[in-house]
């Protein structure tokens, strides 16, 4: 059955209605969901952990809601701009789907943009077939997103040093 955004998979079923929090236990999970996107999106970007990096060294969280009905045609687009992502070696994102109905859908975990990977993209693309206007139809898929700039991955204690250097130079 395919997914039209409206309620959210479980095993393989729709479910339309999703239980309210109860307790200190689902406020528990909720932080611990919160923390394991987190460290996803430190495994994402990879390498020693880093004290200070550039705006475009940074990897973006995006949390999605999707307009109604609109979840399966953006999640295809999705897996075409991974496919032509794959094919000009470009690192694609990974994406995490909401499971309890909250307020959004989907994290999506990108990895720094490096400039040079539009004219691979494009090289991609035209490989594969994939047409120029695939993803005009984007935006109405999309009831609303947040993009979150992270910085990392890093440590405690290298932030704590991050901060005394600055402290210093003052």
């Amino acid at each position: 059955m395919p997914h039209d955004g409206s309620s959210f998979p479980v095993s393989g079923r729709a479910i339309g209605h999703v239980p309210k929090p109860k307790g200190e236990t689902m406020i528990r999970k909720h932080i611990r969901r919160i923390a394991l996107t987190a460290c996803a999106a430190a495994l994402v970007a990879g390498g020693q952990p880093a004290i200070a990096q550039s705006l475009d060294d940074s990897p973006i969280i995006t949390l999605y809601k999707f307009a109604p009905g609109k979840m399966e045609e953006a999640v295809r687009m999705m897996a075409i701009r991974d496919k032509v992502f794959a094919e000009a070696e470009i690192p694609v994102e990974t994406y995490y789907f909401h499971q309890q109905g909250a307020g959004w859908m989907l994290v999506v975990i990108s990895p720094p943009w490096k400039e040079e990977y539009g004219d691979k993209a494009k090289a991609a693309r035209e490989k594969l077939g994939v047409p120029k206007d695939a993803f005009e139809a984007w935006p109405t898929v999309i009831a609303d997103h947040e993009d979150i700039i992270v910085e990392g991955p890093t440590t405690a204690a290298a932030k704590i040093a991050e901060w005394d250097k600055a402290k210093a130079e003052e």
